[in-house]
């Protein structure tokens, strides 16, 4: 194909490479960003054939869901720190350098991902780069949204489940090796706990918002400037 200045800029039109992970993913977005910025005719859209579609896709749903939910099964333990129950460092009543701390881990990677996702803004080139980020980006929505789902579902349940009694029937199992104090305190920080799983819940929702809103509204600012462009 012709490029820009009268250069070739040769395209394999057979097939593109399956990815594999996130960053294969980017990676072959950014090649075909580069070739069809140095095109003039534009590629045949069959290159992105379906196959390649449903890669790019799985590739980001993967990534969000299993990367998420390791994150979202872990939220209920800083959250746990911001309303002072559980000590991260030791300390018997976290401090405010120990509740920040623990927020930012909860959200901190959760965040740092939407944002990375949003860097593909600068290859929102050509029809071909640009269905490649769709794909990817509508991947990572749909494994983020299941994420979000499970964990809604996994602690509303425990929260449902472990009633007063519940939780005083399992410390009790502990009785042979705890001191009455050491039952009674152990008791009272589990009950305490419990709402915890349902202030994590609806976190978890909303930092999934967050997560698809980033790069969503990035792509969206980048679609409208270079329409903006073209006219």
């Amino acid at each position: 194909m012709a490029g820009k200045g009268g250069d070739q800029v040769i395209v394999n039109q057979g097939f593109l490479e399956k990815p594999k992970s996130l960053l294969d993913a980017i990676k072959e977005i950014q090649n075909m960003s580069a070739m069809e910025a140095e095109t003039v005719e534009g590629i045949n859209p069959m290159f992105f054939s379906v196959k390649d579609r449903l890669d790019m896709m799985v590739v980001g749903m993967k990534s969000s869901f299993l990367s998420g939910l390791i994150v979202a099964m872990l939220t209920p333990f800083a959250i746990g720190v911001v309303e002072r129950i559980i000590p991260i460092f030791g300390d018997k009543t976290p401090t405010l350098f120990d509740q920040v701390y623990a927020l930012v881990l909860a959200l901190g990677f959760t965040l740092g991902y939407g944002f990375f996702l949003a860097t593909l803004k600068s290859c929102y080139v050509g029809n071909i780069s640009r269905s490649m980020i769709r794909n990817l980006l509508g991947g990572a929505a749909l494994g983020a949204m299941a994420k979000a789902l499970i964990a809604v579902i996994v602690f509303n349940f425990l929260y449902l489940y472990f009633t007063a009694q519940r939780i005083a029937n399992l410390v009790l199992l502990l009785r042979k090796l705890l001191s009455q104090g050491q039952l009674e305190f152990l008791y009272e920080k589990a009950l305490a706990f419990r709402p915890v799983l349902l202030i994590s819940s609806w976190f978890i929702v909303l930092s999934t918002l967050l997560f698809i809103a980033i790069p969503t509204l990035a792509i969206a600012a980048t679609a409208f400037k270079n329409r903006k462009r073209e006219v």
